[in-house]
């Protein structure tokens, strides 16, 4: 999504930390993680997010239910 030939994402990697993603990139991979998983995120979780950990919880926490 972000076109990066390699990266090491921590759950601690920020949007900041990694200069191609911007709101756009943000955007389609919030997308891709819909189609991905098969569920929505709401508006709220979404702007919510501060890292790369933080979808990480709410996938682990739906796939719980």
């Amino acid at each position: 999504m972000l076109d990066l030939d390699s990266v090491d994402l921590e759950r601690t990697t920020t949007a900041a930390d990694i200069p191609e993603w911007d709101s756009v990139a943000h955007v389609q991979l919030m997308i891709a993680v819909e189609k991905t998983f098969n569920f929505r995120m709401r508006t709220g979780e979404i702007a919510s997010l501060s890292n790369v950990g933080d979808p990480v919880d709410i996938i682990a926490a739906r796939a719980t239910k």
